[in-house]
């Protein structure tokens, strides 16, 4: 059974980009554009591997992560975080998220660290 990725992304360009190349490595990809549909999917089924975008449409991913972090320390899901704003990276290393990767993202070293973290 493949390993199944939740990617929370506003941007369609890198939703299509990175589903591609997740499912393409042989990945189950969920996709999310919004934080109330990132908390629905993160309710309803558990993921592997959860990467997110810090800025989405409706709000911070860095305050819902925050609301999270018992959980988070809790289940066997690995975080990538995925951002341009590297002023994050030291609040979510404080939650105990130890991938931020600064954008623009080399598509062959997410997929090689995704097959790391899942292999």
């Amino acid at each position: 059974m493949p390993k199944s990725i939740l990617v929370a992304e506003d941007d369609v360009y890198l939703v299509n980009l990175y589903r591609k190349a997740l499912q393409k490595s042989g990945f189950d990809v969920r996709v999310s554009q919004s934080l109330k549909d990132v908390r629905d999917q993160l309710r309803s089924a558990p993921f592997d591997l959860f990467l997110c975008d810090i800025h989405l449409d409706d709000g911070s991913a860095v305050d819902y992560l925050k609301e999270i972090a018992d959980q988070i320390a809790d289940q066997d899901m690995e975080i990538i975080i995925a951002s341009g704003d590297s002023r994050y990276r030291t609040v979510c290393e404080r939650l105990g998220i130890e991938f931020y990767l600064e954008k623009p993202i080399s598509i062959e070293a997410l997929i090689t660290l995704v097959h790391r973290l899942l292999d």
